[in-house]
């Protein structure tokens, strides 16, 4: 197809029109989506040419990929109800409290830690969804929450739920060999000025100045474990180059919390990060032994580690899948989608959700088998679930139709041409920015790399320069575009028990994700 400014600048339009309705003009994301959805399937017929069959079949696939999503969302939020009826929330406080006393430790290990360690075998929002109440219960602000968590899983996007996203980058690129090894270790260099990054932006949020001296040792050792344990990694397993860092991170915390600095009591009172509430006196003390409170999230590390990571139990479980056939269209400028006998494949065996909804099951048996919960809490927890999923539903078919239309009807692509084009050898310092796009449109970092994978390879070569660093930047630009995917935010927003507050917290990711994209622009340029 033709790159024309007018192809160009409509490609572009539903992207900037969501931005501007979410982040300046606060309007509920379902409307802000309704809105760019019109605009998107206006552009798609009138200017690309897309027939009736095309909008159809496409807004089907963004059906199909909303109910995925909706199976991860539903048992998370379950997860965060049982917990919380169980009576957990304020035992599992009191303990953080006795591991240490210094409260920006705390928000550390549960909104950088356990979410990064979350990110490196689940993915796909549930470390968003798992952690986002985890902060709240800590005294964070529901939106700084989803702030903290969206910063915290960024860095493990592609090395993270065994390579998913990597191992799609790499498939379509073709590379092999050396090129390979200097792929994944400049990935991993820009990932990990993501990770750092991360971590001191949250202590800066809690106290500014201060709170980046009272959490350097943690943020310096965490993230040297992280970033140099991924860069290490990967250059021998990529599967894996997220998930054992991650886990050794959670190893370290035990020590880390040993040391002088964080065994003194700390905590910012005027902190903007926090709410401060008055303590309740004559708290209930635990119904049972400390570690049953615990028991949820022991869970959800076993039938992880068992359903994911184990590669001989993954590979015989993944074997079924379902998917609906999809018949082949195109546009009248020729952009085409091929047909698929199983569109985007649901392995039920091994899907998050599946992980999720185990999880739930097993700890509502061991919780009330101990007394902890009562049989008649189970309707109310449903019910509660059910309320919270409904909003949520409606945003994310809107959304991902939207996604789904622009891919198919070839503007996402477009845009990403037109930007090759125009910047020439210069287009090192954007190439990431076709990840952030990507990732907002699609929600997934592997999506944005099916998406702009051959269009980082193709401008390399006009280059006449190596694919490597495009390659590298493509998928941390994904990575940082992870913290403004809608899809994410509004599973944070309703997590933290905030939905509407999208907005809010799109206008922060927002200018944090260009930043770190335009630096990782210019370690490319300099590379390149």
């Amino acid at each position: 197809m033709k790159i024309t400014v007018l192809t160009w600048c409509v490609s572009f339009l539903p992207i900037l029109l969501l931005i501007m309705l979410l982040a300046v003009f606060r309007i509920s994301t379902a409307r802000a989506a309704g809105v760019t959805l019109l605009l998107a399937v206006l552009s798609a017929l009138v200017v690309y040419k897309a027939d009736i069959q095309l909008v159809l079949f496409e807004s089907l696939k963004g059906v199909w990929s909303t109910a995925t999503i909706l199976y991860i969302i539903f048992p998370a939020l379950l997860l965060y109800e049982l917990i919380a009826a169980s009576g957990a929330i304020d035992v599992m406080n009191d303990t953080m409290r006795q591991l240490s006393p210094h409260e920006l430790f705390r928000i550390l290990t549960v909104g950088w830690v356990f979410v990064g360690f979350l990110q490196g075998i689940t993915g796909f929002g549930v470390p968003v969804a798992i952690c986002v109440p985890m902060l709240v219960a800590l005294g964070v602000r529901p939106t700084m929450a989803v702030i903290i968590a969206l910063l915290g899983q960024a860095w493990g996007n592609t090395f993270g739920t065994l390579a998913v996203a990597w191992d799609v980058l790499v498939q379509i690129s073709g590379i092999t060999g050396t090129e390979l090894h200097l792929t994944a270790r400049y990935t991993a260099l820009l990932l990990w000025i993501l990770n750092l990054a991360a971590g001191a932006l949250i202590c800066w949020l809690y106290d500014r100045g201060r709170g980046l001296r009272q959490g350097a040792v943690f943020v310096l050792v965490i993230s040297l474990i992280h970033g140099g344990g991924e860069l290490l990694v990967a250059q021998y397993n990529a599967s894996i180059a997220a998930f054992i860092p991650a886990t050794v991170a959670m190893a370290a915390i035990l020590p880390l919390s040993r040391l002088p600095m964080y065994r003194r009591a700390y905590a910012c009172e005027g902190s903007p990060m926090m709410v401060r509430r008055t303590s309740a006196t004559g708290a209930e003390k635990p119904r049972g032994a400390v570690w049953l409170y615990f028991a949820p999230y022991m869970v959800l590390i076993l039938v992880t580690v068992v359903l994911l990571v184990i590669p001989s139990v993954h590979e015989a479980l993944s074997r079924w899948s379902v998917g609906f056939a999809f018949p082949e269209t195109r546009t009248a400028y020729g952009i085409v989608n091929a047909a698929t006998a199983k569109y985007s494949p649901f392995h039920p065996l091994v899907d998050s959700g599946t992980v999720l909804l185990l999880t739930c099951i097993i700890s509502y048996a061991l919780l009330h088998g101990r007394g902890l919960l009562e049989r008649s809490q189970l309707r109310v927890m449903l019910s509660r679930t059910l309320q919270k999923t409904r909003p949520v539903a409606v945003s994310l078919i809107l959304l991902l139709i939207i996604s789904k239309l622009m891919s198919g009807s070839g503007q996402t692509l477009v845009l990403a041409q037109g930007i090759t084009h125009v910047m020439g050898r210069w287009y090192a310092l954007l190439a990431g920015v076709l990840g952030v796009i990507g990732s907002f449109v699609t929600g997934s970092n592997m999506s944005s790399n099916i998406l702009f994978t051959d269009v980082q390879v193709n401008a390399a070569a006009d280059l006449g320069a190596s694919s490597s660093p495009l390659l590298a930047a493509q998928t941390a630009g994904a990575s940082a575009g992870s913290m403004i995917s809608p899809s994410k935010i509004i599973l944070g927003t309703t997590a933290g028990g905030v939905p509407g507050e999208e907005g809010t917290v799109l206008r922060f990711t927002l200018l944090t994700a260009a930043i770190l994209t335009l630096v990782t622009g210019v370690i490319c340029r300099i590379i390149l």
